[in-house]
């Protein structure tokens, strides 16, 4: 069914070793239709909290830009009665790096030229002293851990949600939106010892580390002190403007492929994935599941065994 210039719907059955039958839905789109975007988005525009995935595309929804699709992105890595639930990845969003992690993921973006790419990508983030000592900073918007530094950006919420512990940096007069790829200079406004949940006001940006790890050295920051963070994507990914990571790949080269390979790989499970054709479309498949004689939903392997319908659309 045609959904929008250059977007067509598919919906129907199939059937799978593991579980039985399944309900499959494929939104195929052609990016090179003038007409369609695609873009990243993010709950709530936040890293904190949660929102459904039709919320957010009626919110994104207005005259002369309607969201005619949407599916899930990054699994999120939040505490379940914390609060918050910052996706595990990377997030871009119109050219902002708004969430990034550690390690190198699989990637679905769209270039400054509006064609879509998928690829492994990783951000990495330097933290320059006023001493020129440069520190690592491990994490933007996501929950700090021992032995890290974490970045917190307006992005994440009103504050910074962390323990009354530990040691957090207020910076003030960066430019804003963080890229990533790029430097921002600040200065140090406040340091904070043994306290946090440290205040985000637009243009503030918060260093923090839990205590035992990295709380001693930003103790040694001082109010006034010029720092110059300078983030770096994955060569050849610098002109992002949308960019959502996942979890595993499950295709590779037309063949199945799944890397890494966590335990939940093997079971049956509701699926969302995101692809790339030969010929430049754009595939975004989800299968249901959790509901034996209708979908019981499948493993990664199964999700990743391409198969041709005869109508020429792909099919599960």
């Amino acid at each position: 069914m045609p959904a929008a210039p250059g977007t067509f719907y598919s919906w129907g059955g199939a059937a799978t070793g593991s579980t039985g039958a399944q309900s499959v839905n494929v939104v195929t789109v052609d990016p090179a239709d003038p007409l369609i975007s695609l873009e990243a988005s993010l709950s709530n525009d936040r890293a904190t909290g949660l929102e459904r995935t039709s919320a957010q595309a009626r919110r994104a929804s207005r005259e002369g830009h309607r969201v005619v699709a949407a599916i899930n992105g990054d699994v999120w890595g939040g505490y379940s009665g914390g609060g918050w639930s910052a996706p595990n990845g990377v997030h871009v969003r119109a050219g902002e790096l708004m969430i990034a992690g550690t390690g190198l993921r699989p990637a679905f973006a769209v270039g400054a030229d509006r064609r879509p790419r998928i690829g492994t990508i990783g951000v990495t983030i330097g933290l320059r002293r006023g001493d020129g000592s440069v520190l690592s900073v491990s994490r933007v918007n996501q929950s700090r851990r021992y032995g890290e530094i974490a970045l917190y950006t307006p992005r994440f919420g009103a504050s910074t949600l962390t323990s009354g512990s530990g040691t957090e940096v207020l910076l003030r007069g960066a430019v804003l939106p963080l890229r990533p790829s790029g430097s921002v200079t600040a200065t140090v406004a406040a340091v904070r010892r043994a306290a946090g949940n440290t205040a985000l006001g637009p243009g503030d940006l918060v260093l923090s580390a839990p205590a035992g790890g990295y709380d001693e050295v930003l103790a040694t920051f001082y109010v006034g002190e010029a720092v110059t963070l300078t983030t770096a994507i994955t060569p050849g990914w610098e002109d992002i403007g949308e960019l959502i990571t996942g979890r595993e790949w499950v295709v590779r080269d037309g063949a199945p492929w799944v890397w890494p390979r966590p335990s939940s790989a093997d079971a049956a499970h509701p699926r969302s994935a995101a692809a790339l054709t030969a010929d430049g479309r754009v595939l975004l498949v989800t299968v249901d599941g959790r509901q034996p004689g209708v979908s019981g939903g499948v493993t990664l392997a199964e999700l990743g065994q391409p198969a041709t319908e005869p109508d020429g659309q792909p099919g599960l």
